[in-house]
């Protein structure tokens, strides 16, 4: 349906917008890019094995308040997303300190702007997942997810 729409318009006539695909296939389609797209698709998606560690791309955003115990800390609010997306739960959820190379995550939009509702805390988190046996990526949990926020990468070699 994408690849036959040819143009489309906004709402109060700003002009026509320009539609463009960006990728179509399966995992391994994407797995079989050229360098050095293919390096980073394999660290989203986790090598063919699987991966048993996953680190923060973006950050982490708890869909409901952060308690020190119970169903609703920091790794229970993880295993509850990784449930929904059918996913074993993380043995093992590391709060990672905000050194130089994770400081630039703490600049992002962590709350969309209209027409939703807000995060109840405006805080993310960069996180490490451990897990018992190796999983698939791509891996995207928390508030906003679908919209890039809570994406992880594979960090095992």
């Amino acid at each position: 349906a994408i690849r036959t729409l040819r143009r489309t318009w906004t709402k109060g006539g700003a002009g026509e917008l320009q539609l463009g695909v960006a990728g179509a296939g399966d995992l391994d389609a994407l797995r079989s890019l050229p360098p050095p797209l293919n390096r980073r698709v394999e660290q989203i998606l986790a090598p063919r094995k699987g991966s048993r560690t996953w680190i923060s791309v973006t950050p982490f955003v708890p869909p409901r308040f952060v308690k020190a115990r119970g169903a609703n800390t920091l790794m229970g609010q993880v295993n509850a997303e990784l449930a929904s997306r059918a996913l074993p739960c993380a043995e093992q959820v590391d709060e990672l300190p905000w050194n130089a190379e994770r400081l630039p995550l703490r600049h992002f939009v962590r709350r969309r702007g209209r027409g939703s509702a807000p995060p109840p805390a405006d805080i993310g988190y960069a996180i490490r997942l451990r897990f018992a046996k190796p999983i698939v990526g791509p891996l995207a949990l928390g508030y906003a997810s679908h919209f890039g926020l809570g994406l992880f990468e594979s960090v095992d070699s």
